[in-house]
């Protein structure tokens, strides 16, 4: 409705007043001398810039801090990148957090990198060797995501528990949608959460199939958006499970 529209205004307006602010970025990588120039590189495109040199330091940093990205190396000795992603996902899970922090893994050109970003719940990759263009072009591509996401959904801490009960459906007539959005790369579900929401669709998202099929059997969905490729259980599984389901 109107009111709905008229909050997203005022945390626009609320945003505007805060261009002071520098967004902050998480740097981390054990080799000092690409943290450096990681560090030149962001400073000099005005983000604040804060630097860790393994994935543990990276944990507890996003901990204390709320960073618009980071920036996570893979390779790194007491803790990887990817297992610290894996790590910050999972508190993100438990913490029931519905804006899930930026993540770009900085990997070599193998596939096989990429597949370990993905799986690790990484929003996205950059290629090494990194020019400064192409990584401030994609900072800004997803923290202004992830504004966007920040405008169209209620801040958790503003709105009452959910009820044991089932949210109310959509009045007849109305266009708003009940949503169910599955797909294990954190990015796509987070830019198409935005997309749906901007619309004043309501949306929820997983990250499994298996969990997929668990809340179609808890909730009326007007539309499931579904991945086919995922962990424990794929798009199709889930797909074939449901309507299963729906014949029983």
């Amino acid at each position: 409705g109107s009111s709905q529209q008229h909050g997203c205004k005022s945390s626009r307006a609320v945003d505007a007043s805060d261009l002071d602010r520098k967004q902050r970025i998480l740097v981390v990588d054990d080799d000092a001398g690409q943290r450096r120039v990681l560090r030149a590189m962001l400073t000099k495109d005005g983000f604040e810039v804060d630097t860790a040199e393994d994935g543990s330091q990276a944990v507890k940093a996003v901990q204390k801090v709320k960073y618009d990205a980071v920036l996570m190396d893979g390779f790194m000795p007491n803790k990887t990148g990817w297992e610290a992603t894996a790590e910050i996902r999972s508190r993100e899970k438990e913490t029931g957090s519905r804006r899930p922090i930026t993540i770009i893994g900085v990997t070599g050109a193998s596939g096989d990198d990429e597949k370990k970003c993905k799986e690790a719940g990484m929003t996205d990759t950059i290629l090494k060797p990194i020019s400064r263009d192409k990584l401030t072009a994609k900072i800004r591509e997803w923290i202004s995501k992830a504004e966007a996401l920040r405008c169209d959904s209620p801040d958790p801490s503003s709105t009452p528990p959910p009820s044991a009960k089932e949210p109310p459906r959509p009045a007849a007539g109305s266009s708003q949608l009940r949503v169910l959005v599955v797909d294990d790369d954190a990015g796509h579900r987070m830019m198409l959460r935005a997309m749906l929401a901007r619309d004043k669709h309501q949306v929820d998202t997983v990250d499994n199939g298996a969990e997929a099929v668990k809340k179609a059997a808890k909730v009326s969905y007007d539309v499931i958006l579904l991945d086919g490729f995922m962990p424990h259980m794929s798009g199709w599984d889930a797909c074939k499970e449901m309507r299963a389901c729906e014949a029983a």
